[in-house]
């Protein structure tokens, strides 16, 4: 038997690091950090995503360590690895259900748009 994944929702970003009132910008993305670059960068970050209840993204925050110098082209990566709970076809969504195993981190839902290969799946066989 092929061992469980363990849950978890990452978003990464790689562009020129703006700050901003609150935090920075990677990418146009609005981070809440107490980093601020002390001269214009290219910086990588990690962030680990919280959502509403409706599955859609809260805002982003991230500690200062999450931060480090690009070594990759600008863009984007969201992984999320959890348990299916809908997939919409209608509508184009998926919504996962992510339950991290980390001390004081509830359960929460990710909702994202998927791709035609995504919405393809058989949600009773996975």
């Amino acid at each position: 038997m092929i061992p469980a994944l363990p849950h978890s929702a990452t978003l990464t970003f790689t562009g020129w690091a703006i700050p901003y009132e609150h935090g920075v910008r990677v990418n146009g993305v609005r981070v809440r950090t107490n980093w601020k670059p002390g001269h214009p960068e290219r910086v990588t970050v990690t962030s680990y995503p919280r959502t509403n209840p409706d599955g859609t993204l809260a805002a982003l925050m991230t500690r200062k360590g999450a931060f480090r110098s690009a070594r990759t082209p600008n863009g984007s990566r969201f992984t999320v690895t959890g348990r299916l709970i809908k997939l919409d076809r209608g509508e184009g969504f998926i919504r996962v259900e992510v339950c991290p195993a980390v001390a004081n981190t509830a359960p929460f839902v990710v909702a994202m748009q998927a791709s035609s290969e995504v919405l393809r799946l058989d949600a009773s066989a996975l």
